[in-house]
């Protein structure tokens, strides 16, 4: 069973939210993606591909596209019950994190986010969850889904 299986079943008593940080990053990966394909079949290296990325915009198409898989992949967050949250930014924290855990500005963002409203922050990068950080569980999904604390137990 796969963990957003588990989380649409209800199997945790937690509730689970992203903000909308991380709707930009997935922006920035799709656009980045889009780019570095339409270079390769451009033929050129992707070597140079910040420059490209400057001098080359997304075409119409491409920002169309890239906005529906955004809408579709939020709708998926709402049938989950995963909860998009407006947060304010708080600028001490990101520059706590990255002062104290050599973190760069969107990890550090993210956590400082995060460890204002939550008690988990789940990533799928292992070096993140190396770091040791005590404001909040930095966890992969596979060892928060065995932590017993957050299981829902039966009635």
């Amino acid at each position: 069973m796969l963990f957003h299986d588990d989380i649409r079943d209800k199997k945790y008593d937690v509730d689970f939210i992203t903000s909308a940080w991380a709707f930009g990053e997935l922006a920035q990966a799709a656009i980045d993606y889009t780019l570095s394909v339409r270079m390769i079949k451009e033929g050129h290296s992707l070597e140079r591909f910040n420059k490209y990325k400057r001098n080359h915009p997304l075409s119409r198409q491409e920002i169309g596209d890239i906005r529906k898989s955004l809408e579709a992949f939020v709708q998926h967050l709402v049938k989950l019950r995963i909860e998009p949250k407006s947060l304010k930014t708080p600028s001490k924290g990101v520059q706590q994190f990255s002062l104290e855990y050599s973190l760069d500005a969107p990890d550090a963002l993210h956590l400082a986010l995060a460890s204002k409203v939550c008690h988990y922050f789940l990533t799928n990068d292992e070096e993140l969850c190396r770091k040791n950080i005590k404001e909040i569980d930095v966890l992969l999904p596979a060892n928060f889904r065995t932590k017993a604390a957050v299981r829902r137990h039966a009635s």
